[in-house]
């Protein structure tokens, strides 16, 4: 089993991380939040909640104008950003 998917051994501190990032961004203090989400994603690469938070948060454009970018997000991943 690899280490670094959703509901592998890190996903109880990943999880603890998303939340910490969601209280931050609910008190307005979104770099903090940013920094949480960052430490989460790199518990777990692979969970898309997690990577999709923090790109909804850096380029709300991609999310909120219209329709989701979905061809921007398949670039993000395939530069594993």
């Amino acid at each position: 089993m690899q280490e670094d998917v959703m509901g592998g051994p890190n996903h109880e501190e990943a999880t603890r991380l998303f939340q910490a990032g969601v209280n931050y961004y609910n008190q307005g203090k979104f770099e903090a939040s940013l920094s949480e989400w960052e430490k989460a994603r790199d518990l777990e690469p692979d969970n898309w909640v997690i990577r999709k938070q923090i790109w909804a948060v850096r380029n709300p454009e991609r999310f909120y104008d219209g329709q989701v970018d979905s061809n921007w997000q398949q670039l993000q991943i395939e530069q594993g950003v």
